[in-house]
Parts: structure tokens; C-alpha cells; sequence
């Protein structure tokens, strides 16, 4: 059970770093302000109440220490960390409710489904562990960013957001599910790859 539970972690909860918190929260920005859709369906589903708003107030300002701290070399603080943390989580856990809603109404090949239901596993899982304390402050990493691992980054997000949408007509939960797996587990990938082939 241990050896599963690791597996797990492994795959659907990985470190965030500074760039991988980065492009998730660029993306979020991106497809909130472009799609007014999306933010309309995440409010019917959670509803609008005080507990919302402190919600939002606390998500706003866990996007702003993840673009900050891209900028900055200092150690985050812990309570910096918690609420990187709970940004982490409430994106991946929007990114989870928007991508079910699409999956169950429209999706209708196997590209529209896999970036979604990858998103919802992802969200609901780390929902799941941080609604149980499985997860805490110590999944959001110290390593800093270099510049042009940020700039390249938010080429990629900002380049799939545009061709997903503007292309090939993607629906947002698509676009979004996409950019969410990108900054979290294919922009590690290609990190390792790179420091790989560096050494």
C-alpha cells in the first residue's frame, strides 16, 4: 500500500517549483480573463458566499507571490509556502471542475479527453490529500527560476494557448487542462532532460 501511495504521489503530485507555479498561475490568468464562461460554470458549481470570496482574496494572492517569487531569489516563507500551496490546489482543483463539466456535456474524441481527465484526476486527487493533510507546505520547492527556463516557459503556455484556441477552435477547459499538465509535469520533464544533456 506504501509502494502505491508513492507511486501516486509520484505521478499525480509532484514538486512545485517556482516555474512550474509560474506558468500554472499564467495560465489561469490567461484563460479567466479570456473565457468568461469558465469563471460562471466554477461559481454556479461552488457557489457565491463569504467563504467564496476569502477564497478568491487568498487565490489572488498566492498568483501574485507565484509571479513574484519567478522575479526574486529570496526563500519564500513558510506562510508564503501555505499560500502557494492553496493556489496550487484551487487551480488544479478549477482546472478539475471546468474539465469535468466539458468532459460529461462535449467532448467528443480522444484529444478532448485526455488533457481533461487528466486534470480532473490531478485536481480531485490533490484536493483530496490537501482536504486530509496528506500534502502541506513542503510540496512548494526553494529552487529558483532561471530567466530563460521562464522566458521559454511562458512561450510554450502562451504560444499553445493561442494556436489551441484561435487554430484549432479548443474548447477553454482544453486549452487550460493542456497548459496545467505543461507547467506541472511536462515542463519538469524537459528540465531534467535539458540538465541531462547539459552535464
Amino acid at each position: 500500500m506504501n509502494k502505491i501511495n508513492a507511486v501516486l504521489r509520484r505521478i499525480f503530485v509532484p514538486q512545485y517549483d517556482e516555474l512550474a507555479l509560474f506558468l500554472m498561475s499564467s495560465a489561469f490568468i490567461l484563460v479567466i480573463i479570456t473565457h468568461e464562461g469558465l469563471r460562471a460554470v466554477a461559481f454556479h458549481i461552488i457557489g457565491w458566499n463569504l467563504y467564496t470570496l476569502l477564497g478568491v482574496v487568498l487565490l489572488g494572492l498566492g498568483i501574485a507571490l507565484s509571479i513574484y517569487h519567478v522575479f526574486v531569489s529570496r526563500e519564500k516563507t513558510y506562510r508564503e509556502k501555505k499560500l502557494m500551496l492553496f493556489t496550487t490546489v484551487m487551480i488544479n482543483g478549477f482546472g478539475g471542475v471546468v474539465a469535468g463539466k466539458y468532459v460529461i456535456e462535449e467532448a467528443t474524441s480522444l484529444l478532448t479527453f485526455i488533457f481533461p481527465l487528466w486534470n480532473i484526476a490531478n485536481g480531485f486527487l490533490l484536493i483530496l490529500m490537501y482536504g486530509f493533510d496528506n500534502i502541506d507546505e513542503d510540496i512548494i520547492v526553494d529552487d529558483n527560476a532561471v530567466p530563460y527556463e521562464v522566458v521559454a516557459g511562458l512561450s510554450v503556455v502562451l504560444v499553445t494557448f493561442a494556436i489551441s484556441i484561435f487554430v484549432f477552435d479548443l474548447h477553454p477547459a482544453v486549452v487550460f487542462s493542456m497548459c496545467v499538465a505543461y507547467a506541472t509535469n511536462i515542463n519538469a520533464l524537459v528540465k531534467d532532460f535539458v540538465s541531462a544533456s547539459v552535464r
